[in-house]
């Protein structure tokens, strides 16, 4: 007992951690994974899936 009263300031930050991740854990939202069906047809190319799937960007080269 007298080691954890020498030492509370360790039992202070031991118990600051478990409080933190039990606060990451109850707090993570796991609805936030996404999901998509690729169906990929006869000619398509990994470049056309790609663009499929870029938004509106615009890639231009050179």
């Amino acid at each position: 007992m007298t080691t954890i009263r020498q030492n509370s300031f360790l039992v202070a930050f031991f118990v600051l951690i478990i409080v933190f991740t039990f606060y990451a854990i109850v707090s993570h939202n796991t609805n936030s994974a996404q999901m998509s069906q690729v169906e990929i047809e006869e000619g398509d190319t990994l470049w056309t899936l790609a663009e499929s799937f870029s938004g509106k960007t615009l890639i231009t080269s050179g």
